[in-house]
Order: structure tokens, then sequence, then C-alpha cells
């Protein structure tokens, strides 16, 4: 059975160890990694692929995650990767197919406004761009995750 540390533990051995940005993590030595973050096993997930397509009365949202897990002696424990999908059809495509045509004309007019305006306003409207057009891909990378955990070792 796994104990899985607190995420603002984890955070602040980062933190100390000037990790900012997942990205990062991979240049510190696993063994300082490891004792930084005073965990037993280690888990790296990376987002292999994330994607919404739609096609008049149907679509599908998908989600693939890998994790790949390491003792703190730096042995395999485990590496998987799973989908997450989700797939509607009728009105529901219909409404997702728009809000995502919608965001990408709301990116595009983001990525004018930068050329166009100056820069405090240029940041208001690219922050407010952003909230408005991102594909929410919460519920697909959950079920991916939770696919991982269920294949995780006992």
């Amino acid at each position: 059975m796994y104990r899985v540390q607190d995420e603002k533990e984890t955070d602040a051995a980062l933190d100390r160890l000037g990790i900012r940005d997942g990205g990062e993590i991979r240049t510190v030595p696993f063994k300082k990694l490891s004792r930084a973050v005073r965990a037993d096993v280690l888990c790296f997930g990376t987002v292999l692929e994330y994607a919404f397509k739609s096609a008049l009365l149907l679509s599908v949202s998908r989600v693939r995650l890998s994790l790949h897990c390491d003792t703190s002696d730096g042995k395999p424990v485990f590496d998987g990767d799973e989908f997450g999908v989700t797939g509607g059809a009728g009105p529901d495509a219909v409404g997702k197919a728009a809000i995502n045509i919608a965001g990408k004309v709301v990116k595009s007019v983001k990525d004018s406004s930068k050329k166009l305006l100056p820069g405090s306003a240029a940041r208001r409207a690219a922050d407010f761009t952003d909230e408005i057009s991102d594909v929410d891909l919460r519920d697909e990378s959950r079920e991916a995750a939770r696919k991982l955990v269920d294949k995780f070792p006992q």
C-alpha cells in the first residue's frame, strides 16, 4: 500500500531545489530529488496527447497520459500510459464543436490584439481570452489517471 505525499510538501521540497516548472525536474539527479521529497517511490507523469475533434453531430475529447515510477534506488516500479476519452452525439456534440470553434476564433483575435494593442491592454485581452477559449479536458484526464492508478502494482 502506498501513501501519496501531500502536494504542498512536495512543492516545498521542489521549491528548495530551485524547481519552479515541471520540465526542470529532470535537471536534478535522481537520488538528490528522492532525498529532497522524502519519498520511497517517485512518479513522473507526462501528457502525451490531448485532442478535441468534432464532425457534424459527433465529438470526441481525448487525453493520453503516461506514468513512470521508480524506487528511491532508481529501480523501475511501474511504466504505463492510458487514454481518457469522452464522446458526444447530437446537440451535445454541436455545443462542444461551437465552443471549440469559438475558442479558435478568440485565440486568433488574441494573437492579432498583441500586434494592435499597447502592452498592458494586450496582456489583459490575452488573459481574458485564455479564460474563455480553452477546451476543458479535466474529465478525460481524470479517467486516464484513474486507469493508470488501477494498473499500479499493489
